[in-house]
């Protein structure tokens, strides 16, 4: 969290993928991605491993995959 937070404090957005983050404590885990980073939802994406590997796919602005427009 505390890296998260640190990040969102120098104005950088933030994507965090949500299964592949640990907690000792599931319910702190869980409260950590419902409450506290939702908080922050301009900065602060949360999606699964696999959203985030799908948005990752997805040719940006238009282009090829590879990232070359035709």
């Amino acid at each position: 969290m505390c890296q998260v937070l640190a990040a969102v404090d120098a104005g950088i957005r933030v994507v965090v993928v949500s299964d592949a983050c640990y907690s000792c404590q599931p319910n702190s885990h869980q409260a950590q991605l419902d409450y506290t980073f939702r908080r922050f939802y301009a900065q602060i994406e949360i999606g699964s491993a696999a959203e985030v590997a799908a948005q990752l796919r997805k040719p940006a602005h238009g282009g090829a995959a590879n990232g070359t427009a035709h």
